[in-house]
């Protein structure tokens, strides 16, 4: 039986994307499984269009092994100077460790500057160059490729040394355990579903609003904020607070942030603990306990129907 060999096609870009603010942003942020594999960071985003002054990086992304932020910067061009002085501007901005460029080329000089970077600053910053393109076979559907073509020194052999710890202490590994047991203690935690890297987030739907209490586990800390549904805009969430915001800063003691860059940072409140350590758990799961009841108390309190959310 023969087997029809086929060559991959190139396409071009904007066939794919037409806009890069409007369709690759958006489509790379919910597909940072395909970069993940690329770089060999576990990313978990953050946010898009993050504002940083009068501009706006184009994604932040959590490596949830360090829990360090990463921000990715992304062209459907060649890479120019402009994009390599937003990205310093962003780096300080978003105190990020790790930046990842993504252009559909990049210049012999803007190779040597990421080098630079990598080679003169700190070790525990990390500066990529990534090529994106797009090809199909015959009419298939476009498929995407990633290409890294600048990395921190060694990069592969610190992948492959850290290999055997991240399989023993992976977060989503962790966070799978740490649900399971506070689930156990306390029932009530379970809520409507969960989310992030391993399911590292629960999701609690607070009764006569259109909100979710995300309750959240994190190597080094516990936390939770209040979000919308999937797809809900962070800036309707922090809208749809407003009416309620002295009420609930009374009863929480936090105050509203009424233009985040982000879930986390609309109504938020997170405990630093070493959570890798097991023996902290008994801790972080009674604080999530306590909270959970203190965020849901505030809100009846606050929040009288749908109609005012």
């Amino acid at each position: 039986m023969s087997i029809e060999i086929c060559s991959l096609i190139p396409v071009d870009l904007r066939l794919a994307w037409a806009h890069e603010a409007n369709d690759f942003t958006p489509w790379l942020a919910s597909n940072l499984d395909r970069l993940r594999a690329a770089v060999g960071i576990d990313l978990v985003l953050e946010g898009t269009e993050v504002t940083v002054g009068p501009f706006s990086a184009d994604i932040l992304a959590t490596d949830a092994l360090t829990n360090e932020r990463v921000l990715i910067e992304n062209q459907l061009e060649q890479a120019d100077h402009a994009h390599l002085g937003q990205i310093l501007t962003y780096l300080a901005g978003l105190d990020a460790r790790s930046v990842i460029w993504i252009a559909k080329a990049f210049r012999d000089e803007h190779l040597s500057a990421v080098r630079w970077l990598n080679n003169n600053t700190m070790d525990d910053f990390s500066f990529f160059a990534v090529e994106v393109s797009a090809v199909r076979i015959g009419d298939s559907p476009v498929a995407p490729l990633f290409s890294v073509v600048e990395k921190p020194n060694d990069w592969d052999r610190q992948l492959h040394q850290a290999a055997p710890g991240i399989q023993e202490d992976k977060p989503s590994r962790l966070a799978k355990e740490y649900w399971e047991k506070a689930f156990l203690a306390y029932p009530e935690l379970q809520g409507v579903g969960r989310a992030g890297p391993g399911g590292s987030n629960v999701w609690i739907e607070i009764p006569n609003t259109h909100f979710i209490l995300s309750l959240a586990y994190s190597v080094s800390s516990v936390g939770w904020f209040v979000r919308g549904g999937t797809g809900v805009p962070d800036s309707d969430v922090a809208e749809g607070l407003l009416p309620c915001r002295d009420c609930l800063a009374e009863n929480l003691g936090i105050q509203i942030n009424s233009s985040p860059s982000n879930s986390w940072s609309t109504l938020s409140e997170w405990q630093s603990l070493d959570m890798k350590n097991r023996d902290n758990w008994d801790e972080g799961i009674k604080w999530h306990s306590q909270r959970r009841l203190m965020v849901l108390e505030a809100f009846s309190k606050c929040i009288a129907s749908p109609q005012s959310s």
